[in-house]
């Protein structure tokens, strides 16, 4: 749950994508998410978000999990 959370706060951040809250969805161009999933790692990580959201609420999710999280980016 953590893992698909942080990967979708993530991917929410990018530039060139928006959120919509109602569905609780990211939006993107076609073209976008070719660009984006052709690379394989974040095919892995973000593949699940083109067609849907989260598997849980978002905004209670944050509320559980934090808005501050590791990225592993620094190790």
């Amino acid at each position: 749950m953590r893992n698909e959370f942080n990967n979708f706060v993530e991917l929410k951040k990018k530039s060139g994508l928006s959120y919509d809250p109602a569905k609780q969805t990211i939006i993107a161009s076609n073209e976008y998410w070719k660009e984006l999933l052709s690379n394989p790692k974040d095919n892995k990580r973000f593949k699940a978000f083109k067609d849907r959201g989260l598997k849980w609420d978002y905004e209670k999710l944050s509320l559980v999990i934090g808005n501050a999280y590791a990225t592993g980016k620094y190790v």
